[in-house]
């Protein structure tokens, strides 16, 4: 409460314009993943929406507001990499697979050193993708795309080699980008990749969630739904 005198926030919940949103009901959840595999793609923030969905579809029975799960949707954890940021749960009961799969820009990233110490600097590559996700795309049937907070840090940007512009540089001669731009150009990039995708199954959902409304008309051009 932090000294604040009313409560009534306490029941504030978000509504986007436009749309009723139901209350998520993990049944009905399970019922429409059923037999597939969901994947957060992301850095931080998309291991905290999955582990809220986590929370959600595996701890309910304890909440008085949802409808209590069975046990066997219970998650098994049956991947976890050395360093805990990529992670893949199975719930065998709906035979519903999700992942999170850490990348730092969704693009291939290679940060710059001197004398062997990071800089935190990055290069982005637009025409290469990094693989920790692009190569578990063709399993996917469903992915959520989360990108920005390492674009608030000095990085170059480049397309088959050719130095596009960078970010916080302030370096003469190189076109400065703003975050907006970058983060633009690189969606599109991952987006137009995706949407070429030949070995990817034949229902393929994208949806980005970034920190940023900017692309929010611009990216729903990209929704893939092949048939």
């Amino acid at each position: 409460m932090q000294g604040r005198p009313d409560s009534g926030f306490l029941q504030w919940r978000w509504k986007p314009d436009g749309c009723e949103l139901p209350r998520f009901d993990p049944r009905t959840f399970f019922e429409i993943v059923r037999g597939k595999t969901m994947a957060f793609i992301g850095d931080s923030v998309a291991r905290n929406h999955v582990e809220s969905l986590l929370c959600l579809l595996s701890s309910v029975s304890s909440c008085d507001s949802f409808p209590a799960v069975n046990a066997e949707e219970m998650p098994l954890g049956i991947y976890k990499d050395t360093e805990d940021r990529s992670r893949t749960w199975y719930f065998p009961d709906s035979n519903f697979t999700l992942m999170v799969i850490w990348t730092r820009f969704l693009v291939l990233d290679e940060e710059r050193l001197i004398n062997g110490s990071a800089t935190g600097v990055f290069d982005l590559h637009l025409d290469k993708m990094d693989r920790n996700w692009a190569n578990k795309l063709p399993e996917i049937d469903y992915a959520i795309l989360s990108d920005a907070h390492w674009f608030f840090r000095k990085n170059y940007l480049y397309e088959n080699g050719k130095k596009l512009g960078c970010i916080f540089c302030g370096d003469p001669g190189i076109k400065i980008l703003e975050i907006d731009s970058a983060l633009q150009m690189v969606i599109k990039a991952v987006l137009n990749y995706i949407n070429t995708c030949k070995r990817c199954r034949e229902y393929f959902d994208c949806v980005e969630d970034i920190l940023t409304c900017t692309f929010r008309e611009w990216s729903m051009g990209y929704r893939r739904e092949l048939q």
